[in-house]
């Protein structure tokens, strides 16, 4: 759209300057004029993964793409374009210039391939420091930045050492669903489990997002929902004599699926661009000469013989898929199963429940009350001087014990929330607050170290997720029945929750003899 007071960028392709761009890449995340599109096209989607702004795209990706073009992020690839002592580089093509080769292709190749105008991380960062650097930027709005630290080397399949979160947990967690679509296009994998077992699909859930999760689902299942629409759009007459199955090998067979994608998705565009240009799939100098060989020849196979071959294997491949990755938008995190292990370190009885009741009661009416994190982090009485006693040396508190106690202030309020609703039969609200207590915990589980050497922490941990996924389990099926009746079994449910805890807290070594106020 033009401006009263000129043209705006994202109304320009960003390649050429052309006005009214009709395409878009949606890895490079800039706007396209048909002409730079075809060369685009012709460098590969491992390059450049172009889509028309004619057709219907999901609408996270037209956000970002609106939100990318609109702040501008073709600065990010002619960064030293900009600057005006700059002399090397190609000269970029004119809006006018109608001709593809050698000043436009060369232009685009020279941005993009070699990324000749872009600005480059300093010597002196590291591999780790920039996916860190991504991590935590992953948590803002700002997707820009994200893209500019991808295109500079961070990995969107980065482990977190130490928690063994991803980085589309990190977008999950922080309900950021451009940044989540960005990692999605780059490649990331929402079926990759954390530290404590978890996916980026588990947390969604958790979180009751199912937004989030149908972005995910959408990704995971793009490569087997367009085999199966070209092949519906073929028809079955060329089942009727289809050879055997293909006796291949899981990795092979997955291979083949991606390079039938591939090969569909160029004649699509193809057939959208209404040339021929590019007759078959680009190089990917990342495959190896024979795979890219027997890409290109796809091109040979009729649109019978295309459907045929897939046919042979989208369907073992798309099975795999939604067996992977099926689950309902409410359900609950998957936890491994331990008979052995009791779930909790006690039962309440009527007495505890009275008592937890009544410091709801306490915390909600007294203002000036001690917080949770006051008697947290206060330090143990210490006990009375012997002549022979000699003071046992004080553990300090890990570096990210200051976290996790903001999180288990937001887990106690929410449970307090809980027991008043509880206490007034106000059921309408329990699924919802057993939900945000549940989502509460997940996110607290990723602030300790998968490698922190306190094995009583971690139990206790697993079991505070144990109670707090029983939590929402049980009241789902407490949505009916006898209201009294149905908040007595929530505070019994909760008050394993709050138990919980306190436990986890007071396992850390320098709290473990601090006994939390009753």
């Amino acid at each position: 759209m033009s401006s009263s007071g000129g043209v705006k960028l994202a109304d320009l392709c960003a390649d050429c300057c052309a006005a009214d761009p009709s395409w878009a890449s949606l890895s490079l995340g800039v706007l396209l004029c048909s002409r730079c599109a075809l060369i685009h096209f012709s460098l590969g989607r491992h390059i450049s993964q172009i889509v028309c702004l004619n057709e219907k795209l999901p609408t996270r990706q037209r956000e970002l793409l609106d939100v990318l073009s609109t702040r501008n992020i073709n600065s990010v690839w002619e960064h030293y374009l900009l600057d005006s002592n700059f002399t090397g580089g190609c000269r970029k093509p004119p809006p006018n210039d109608q001709s593809l080769h050698p000043t436009r292709s060369a232009f685009i190749k020279s941005k993009y391939v070699l990324m000749n105008f872009m600005e480059r991380l300093s010597h002196d960062t590291n591999e780790l420091q920039v996916n860190i650097r991504l991590m935590t930027n992953l948590r803002t709005n700002d997707v820009d930045e994200s893209l500019k630290l991808i295109l500079q080397g961070a990995d969107v399949r980065f482990v977190h050492p130490e928690t063994g979160q991803t980085q589309l947990h990190a977008a999950v967690l922080a309900s950021q669903p451009l940044q989540v679509e960005l990692l999605l296009i780059h490649g990331a994998d929402p079926r990759v489990e954390d530290g404590s077992g978890h996916s980026a699909l588990d947390v969604a859930r958790a979180a009751c997002r199912p937004d989030l999760i149908s972005q995910m689902m959408t990704a995971l299942n793009q490569l087997s929902d367009s085999l199966q629409s070209f092949v519906t759009s073929i028809g079955g007459q060329m089942l009727a004599n289809s050879p055997p199955p293909l006796q291949l090998d899981d990795e092979v067979r997955t291979e083949l699926c991606k390079d039938l994608y591939d090969e569909v998705e160029r004649r699509e565009i193809q057939s959208q661009m209404n040339c021929d240009e590019v007759p078959f799939l680009p190089v990917n100098p990342a495959f190896a000469s024979i795979r890219n060989q027997s890409r290109q020849k796809l091109a040979r196979l009729n649109r019978q013989e295309l459907a045929a071959l897939i046919v042979l294997c989208v369907g073992q491949e798309r099975l795999s898929a939604h067996n992977s990755c099926s689950g309902s938008v409410g359900g609950g995190v998957r936890l491994p199963d331990d008979d052995d292990e009791p779930l909790y370190d006690s039962v309440c009885g009527d007495d505890d429940i009275t008592i937890v009741t009544e410091e709801v009661e306490e915390t909600m009416a007294a203002s000036a009350a001690e917080t949770p994190t006051e008697w947290l982090t206060a330090s143990p009485p210490s006990p009375a001087p012997t002549l022979q006693s000699v003071p046992p040396p004080v553990a300090e508190a890990p570096s990210f014990f200051p976290n996790l106690i903001v999180k288990t202030d937001e887990i106690t309020k929410r449970t307090h929330a809980l027991l008043v609703a509880a206490k007034t039969q106000n059921d309408a609200s329990y699924l919802s607050i057993c939900k945000q207590i549940r989502c509460s915990v997940l996110e607290m589980s990723y602030l300790l170290p998968h490698s922190y050497p306190e094995p009583a922490c971690h139990s206790a941990l697993q079991n505070i997720i144990r109670a707090a996924d029983d939590l929402v389990n049980n009241c789902e099926c407490l949505l009916n029945g006898d209201k009294a009746e149905n908040a007595q079994k929530i505070i019994k449910l909760v008050f394993t929750v709050a138990h919980g805890v306190k436990t986890f807290v007071i396992s850390f070594p320098h709290l473990r003899n601090t006994q939390p106020p009753v």
